[in-house]
């Protein structure tokens, strides 16, 4: 096992693998910068450092200065998380030069799996069906021409985009440019290993399901119970429930099969996640991701499998400690991000302090979470605040108990998309599984979801409020007669600006 490890990240990343390193008798090392020196990660790590951002960038993504930072401690091991430069190939050959050693797979696998495109044509080859897409283009002529070939709508992709980043949805050819543009800016800005795109066709209505995968170095191979994931604003997930329950148990099968011959001839070693659109009874293939992913949790919270520590053993040198046979697949989890952000207006982050922050509690509820009241939720990251995760023996109770505990789950002194998650599980779409991979991204169906959970009292209240407001800050005579021929949502948003205003 190693003896110091570095955590190259940020936020509830950092936070879980400060506790995984310090389980399995590591120290814990940790990096900030000045807004999150008060984090849990942080007060948590055995030592911790800041790091300053520069110009050209910040110090979370900054290979040169974490690099130093890591020669200079003689750490042994750096765990980069997910985001930043969890799959950056030249911040693992910098590392590798001295000997330190990145929770990642082996150089050329890491090269492999971030190239889209070259992991496609690999699984491809093995038997698995692929979306309709392009080779590698370098410049836009070549993305102009696959657009015509393939059709529309379409995404253009980053070659190693990751995370949500690097990709923009194209619904007509006059989209094509401003796409492209704006897949090669995400490249430069999030660090991405070239400026190389391809296209792929997009189905609009199909569910994204993943498949947790680990490898260790002498070919054991666990594929854990798929996940879930459509529900989705900029292709970051939201909630995820596994089992998946949209593949029955033969296409189960045959994938797992698959599977194992993929990670196989990739040389995939550690975590892995093999992702696939499901639209219809048609199943392809999307990518292999290399790093550990955010909803890694509800597949521990469903297995009892610390799929974390299972990966920084792995990389240390030691076999897996549980085999295939011996997952417990029983029962349903339902995991949910909380985030500082506005989602009627577009998921607008929402940063600043959190006055108050009451959680739930209970049998089967697992929160994770790195904030605490008084914290100050940061500016220029994900404004993800916390998960909250529920196991039940069913599908349905599990859906029951997370009703609950959101209604449970109190945040005070800023914006979150405890709303849009509420009416999301109390959703009849929910239930039926109708909720895509492109549902929640359109406003009308948020605004849809939301209405559904006012009832007539939380209307009145709201008239009320609204009807002061128009009355003490814009002198009409009759505020009453005003609300009768202004819309509902008008209301409601008058109403909840001017409370934030007398902050009552």
């Amino acid at each position: 096992m190693f003896s110091r490890v570095l955590i190259a990240n940020r936020g509830l990343i950092q936070a879980n693998c400060v506790r995984a390193v310090q389980e399995l008798g590591a120290k814990a090392i940790t990096i900030f910068e000045d807004e999150d020196r008060n984090s849990a990660g942080v007060r948590n790590a055995d030592e911790s450092y800041e790091l300053k951002s520069t110009s050209s960038g910040r110090a979370y993504a900054d290979i040169e200065q974490i690099v130093e930072l890591a020669v200079t401690l003689g750490v042994d091991a750096v765990h980069s998380g997910y985001g930043f430069l969890a799959q950056n190939a030249e911040f693992t050959r910098q590392l590798r030069k001295h000997g330190i050693t990145t929770m990642a797979p082996e150089l050329e696998g890491a090269m492999s799996l971030a190239n889209r495109p070259f992991v496609k044509e690999r699984a491809r080859r093995l038997g698995l069906k692929i979306l309709p897409g392009s080779k590698k283009c370098s410049d836009y002529d070549s993305v102009q021409s696959a657009a015509k070939s393939i059709g529309y709508p379409l995404l253009v992709k980053a070659t190693h985009g990751y995370g949500g980043k690097g990709l923009r949805v194209v619904q007509t050819e006059d989209e094509l440019q401003s796409a492209y543009n704006f897949v090669l800016a995400q490249c430069h800005k999030f660090s991405m290993n070239s400026k190389e795109v391809f296209v792929e066709k997009f189905f609009e209505k199909a569910h994204h399901v993943e498949f947790p995968v680990l490898r260790d170095h002498h070919r054991n191979i666990i594929i854990f119970p798929e996940q879930w994931c459509s529900i989705q604003r900029r292709f970051q997930k939201l909630l995820v429930e596994t089992p998946s329950r949209v593949i029955n148990e033969e296409k189960r099968v045959r994938i797992e099969r698959i599977i194992r011959k993929v990670v196989n001839r990739l040389n995939a070693t550690g975590f892995v996640s093999v992702v696939f659109l499901v639209d219809g009874e048609d199943i392809y293939f999307l990518k292999v991701n290399g790093y550990i992913q955010p909803f890694y949790t509800a597949t521990t919270h469903l297995t009892g499998v610390d799929l974390l520590k299972e990966q920084i053993r792995i990389f240390s040198g030691d076999p897996l400690t549980v085999r295939q046979e011996q997952l417990n697949r029983n029962g349903h989890v339902i995991s949910v991000s909380i985030c500082a952000e506005d989602p009627i207006n577009n998921f607008t982050p929402c940063p600043g302090i959190i006055n108050r922050f009451y959680l739930p509690f209970g049998q089967g509820i697992n929160i994770q979470t790195n904030y605490f009241s008084g914290d100050n939720v940061a500016t220029f990251y994900d404004p993800m605040i916390a998960k909250i995760l529920v196991r039940d023996s069913s599908r349905d109770a599990a859906i029951k108990k997370m009703q609950v505990a959101l209604n449970n789950c109190y945040i005070d002194g800023i914006k979150t998309n405890l709303p849009l998650m509420r009416a999301i599980l109390n959703s009849r779409e929910f239930e039926a599984r109708e909720l895509n991979i492109a549902y929640i991204s359109n406003r009308a169906n948020r605004l849809k979801l939301m209405d559904s959970l006012k009832t007539d009292e939380d209307n009145e209240i709201a008239a009320l409020v609204a009807g002061l407001s128009l009355h003490h800050e814009s002198n009409v005579a009759n505020p009453v007669e005003t609300l009768r021929n202004i819309p509902k949502t008008t209301i409601w948003n008058s109403a909840a600006r001017w409370i934030n205003r007398k902050k009552f």
